[in-house]
Formats: C-alpha cells, structure tokens, sequence
C-alpha cells in the first residue's frame, strides 16, 4: 500500500484564510477525483477546520489523538457532501493545550491509513512537532501585500532548510492598487506562485453556514481559483489518470443579477 502524500497548509501570519484554502481544496480534490482525502486541524490555538466543515460541536480530535487520549479512528468524522474525512481540533476550556515534544508516533499513525493525501492546517509560523521528516510538501498562504508576501518568502527559506517543497497561494487578492502585482510577488518568492485566489464575499457567507463555499457557489470566481490549485495538486502527484475523474455534480451555482443580489442579501441575515 502507498503512503499517503502528506501537505502541510502553512502561513507565517494569521488572517490570510489558510483554513478556508484548505477546506476548500480538500472538497475540491475529493470531488474532482477518487482521491480519499484526510483534513487534519492541528491548530490547537485557533480550531476553524470543523466549523467551517460543520462539526462545530466536536468533543474529540487532534489533540486527544497526538496526546494519545483517543485512537485516530475514533476521532475522525466524514463530510458527507464531499466524502472526505477530518480530524478536527477542539475548543477547550484551556485556551490552548500544551502538545507533546515528539509528535512521531503520531505522523507514524498518519502513515499508517490508506488516504491517498493528508492536508495538515496548522497554526501561523513554522510551529516544529516532530513533523517535518514526514512531510511532503507545503503551500504557503499569504495576501498580496509586501509584508505578507514577506514573510512567508521567509517562510520558505525555512522549509527549504528543511527539504520540504513549496509553493506560494496567494489568496483574498482583491485588486485594489495597494496590492502588489502577482508578477511582483512572483519574482519575490523566486519559485512556484499559485492564484489569485479572489476575495470573494460568498466565502463569508458559506462559512457563516458551515458549508465549504467550493459547494455552495460552485460558479463563483473563487470556486474557480480553487478548483485549479486543486487540479495542479492532483496532476503532480500523478494525476487523475492515477486517482480517476468523477463525473460532475450539479450543485448549487452562484446566481448574478437582481435575484442573485437578493437571495444572497436574506442568505446573511
């Protein structure tokens, strides 16, 4: 049995809509392939994985998993909509939960299923759990803006040390003229740029419903972004020729004009 391809989602700063990329990616590819696919919160801070996928109440996962608390299978739970599968974070009454110094035997259990990719969203920083021998690649988050793009360029010189591939996704671009251009960001980073990825208010409102917005607006620009990294992904880690093409579901679309305005105007409310 292979071993999964395990992608580390990684961002130097917070705000940059690392978990929404990633939850939306993890649909993304599942529904575009037959790839079975695992989300992993292992952001112990800030747990958004779950409410953003809908398991707003749950009361197991990675933490009682890396801690050794619970079995990795127990603490997993399936999407539906889309089919993949997620260890969610917890919130706790502590604030945040000290981690063990040496997250092996976890990663170890990791390897052990028979996902075909493990999307690993992690706190802002290069936070160290033992982790990174089992890692295969990482796409770093940022935003359009020097200080962003920055620091995660630093970001990657720190995975480089590592020997740990990498790509740059610019997300939440929203062409304004204090933005820097992709052909800037492009020859900052020196390597792989991925996006735009369009700021888009559809995302809010998906998240505000616990829905991935890749299912909810399945037309809108952002979806679109989204489904080309997720297509760059698959293709260099075989391909759907390795993986199969599913056949395309109809799901709701972003709808434009006057009705369009409205029924997304009561969807906020």
């Amino acid at each position: 049995m292979a071993k999964p391809r395990i992608i580390r989602i990684s961002s130097q700063k917070g705000g940059v809509g690392k978990t929404t990329l990633t939850t939306n990616l993890s649909v993304a590819m599942a529904t575009l392939s037959s790839a079975k696919i695992l989300v992993v919160d292992t952001d112990t801070t800030n747990p958004s994985v779950g409410f953003q996928m809908g398991f707003v109440e749950a009361n197991i996962g990675f933490d009682d998993v890396v801690n050794k608390r619970a079995e990795l299978s127990s603490a997993v739970v399936v999407h539906m909509s889309s089919g993949v599968h997620v260890l969610p974070g917890t919130i706790r009454a502590k604030y945040t939960e000290a981690l063990p110094a040496d997250a092996t035997d976890f990663m170890k259990s990791l390897l052990a299923t028979d996902y075909d990719f493990i999307l690993m969203d992690t706190a802002p920083g290069f936070t160290q759990l033992t982790t990174e021998n089992f890692i295969d690649e990482a796409l770093i988050v940022t935003t359009p803006t020097m200080s962003s793009c920055t620091s995660s360029v630093r970001l990657g010189q720190v995975f480089d040390n590592h020997a740990i591939p990498h790509t740059l996704v610019v997300n939440r671009f929203k062409n304004k003229l204090f933005e820097i251009s992709m052909r800037e960001v492009r020859a900052l980073a020196g390597g792989a740029v991925l996006g735009p990825v369009p700021d888009n208010e559809d995302v809010e409102i998906a998240e505000a419903q616990h829905i991935p917005a890749y299912l909810l607006y399945a037309r809108s620009d952002f979806s679109a972004a989204i489904r080309d990294i997720a297509l760059y992904t698959l293709e260099r880690n075989g391909g759907l020729q390795k993986y199969g093409q599913k056949a395309p579901q109809e799901r709701e679309s972003r709808r434009g004009g006057i009705l369009g305005f409205i029924m997304r105007l009561f969807s906020r409310k």
